[in-house]
């Protein structure tokens, strides 16, 4: 119509207009590698390098994009990519002033321990948009953490001191491990967990001449049965992550020790964190996430911090606790249970060979072929033999009589 081309400009136009202010002079991808024993490894960038404009890297007074790359302490070399988004290109780079030719990869750089290198990277189209990194190497003394993390509850910092740092945590209620997460400033670092020590809390618990007359009942069953566990692996935006997992159970209290030593061997550093759980109240115990006033088969009821604790491998009753079988679980025509003469908390399981459950079978049927003969020959026995007498009998009852006799005795 006659009003269509002004319709259409009211929408193309500040859309053209807003796509021309759109700032195409950037980097599409920024990776830096390090090369530790043969092996090259993503370096962690901070902040981590999200492709494009990253408004956490900008810094408005200097117009500049800043990223800095920590290596670690035993890396021999490193490369780095700068890739500019198409249609850009990489117009401008320095190193430490220097200027040098822009090239996308550099390889096979060395930095000496604790030095650092600064490269300045111009991007150009139509605009120019300026970055800068900053390449770190390790000196190998540090014993800090990029991150530390309680996983399953909150965290609070309670105070530092002599190398130690402590801290108070509360794990949720529902969660049976608790789980403390870390990661390294340096690959080279030596991080292990350890728990010191671990007591019941709560409304009811045991008093010092109850444990000391029965130590073994008051150890809960799920932390009884299952150990600390440490995990550690590569994240590429993240670093070296490292995960100590302590099983904790009900109305418990738990210090656990993190202990941090530098990549050198020579600085260390002690992480304390006291972690508490609560549980249900007296008379209900805690069972998958509730609390019942009864415990199930294959369970029994720890009455210290009110938690239906877990029997022992394939032990249906443990009523005297985890480390004693009452009684095995039922078995099967293929798997039979009986208690372990190692350990008497638990039942071991005897699976019944092959060959042994076709002579069970075979055996089954011929004996059931067997009575079902017997009784077949039974029945027809005492129908022979009632049939017998029934012939006799009415072979007596219609005998003929003799009539020449009946006269000579006339």
């Amino acid at each position: 119509g006659r009003h269509g081309p002004r319709k259409f400009m009211r929408w193309w136009v500040p859309a053209l207009v807003a796509a021309s202010d759109v700032q195409t002079a950037q980097l599409s991808r920024l990776e830096v590698l390090g090369k530790r024993g043969g092996e090259w490894k993503w370096v962690v960038l901070s902040p981590p390098f999200q492709g494009g404009l990253d408004s956490e890297a900008y810094r408005e007074t200097s117009n500049v994009f800043l990223y800095e790359a920590l290596l670690d302490f035993d890396v021999e070399e490193f490369c780095v990519t700068m890739e500019a988004r198409v249609p850009a290109i990489v117009s401008h780079m320095e190193q430490d002033g220097k200027v040098m030719k822009p090239v996308e990869f550099l390889d096979s750089i060395r930095l000496a321990v604790g030095d650092q290198t600064v490269f300045q990277v111009a991007v150009y189209d139509m605009d120019t948009t300026r970055y800068q990194l900053k390449v770190i190497r390790s000196d190998g003394r540090s014993v800090g953490l990029r991150e530390f993390n309680f996983l399953t509850g909150s965290l609070v910092d309670r105070n530092s001191s002599d190398g130690t740092s402590t801290y108070d945590a509360e794990q949720t209620f529902p969660d049976d491990w608790a789980e403390i997460e870390w990661v390294k400033e340096d690959r080279g670092q030596t991080v292990t967990c350890e728990l010191v020590d671990v007591k019941t809390v709560g409304p009811t618990p045991p008093t010092q001449l109850e444990q000391g007359e029965n130590p073994d009942w008051f150890v809960p069953a799920l932390e009884g049965m299952n150990k600390l566990m440490v995990t550690e692996g590569h994240h590429k935006a993240r670093g070296v992550v490292g995960k100590c997992s302590v099983p904790l159970d009900t109305w418990r209290e738990a210090l656990v020790g993190i202990h941090v030593q530098s990549a050198d061997s020579r600085q260390r550093r002690v992480i304390l964190v006291n972690i508490t759980r609560g549980g249900c109240r007296p008379l209900r115990f805690y069972y998958h996430g509730k609390c019942r006033r009864s415990c199930p088969t294959f369970f029994f009821e720890q009455d210290y911090n009110w938690r239906c604790g877990e029997c022992g491998n394939h032990c249906a009753e443990c009523p005297k606790g985890w480390r004693t079988c009452g009684k095995c679980r039922d078995g099967t025509p293929e798997v039979t249970y009986e208690p372990s003469p190692e350990d008497p908390g638990i039942c071991i399981a005897h699976r019944v060979p092959p060959h042994g459950v076709g002579y069970s079978l075979v055996w089954y049927f011929c004996f059931t072929a067997a009575v079902c003969g017997l009784v077949y020959c039974g029945v027809c026995a005492i129908f022979s033999i009632a049939k017998f007498w029934t012939r006799k009998r009415r072979t007596v009852d219609w005998q003929p009589v003799d009539s020449g006799s009946e006269e000579s005795s006339e």
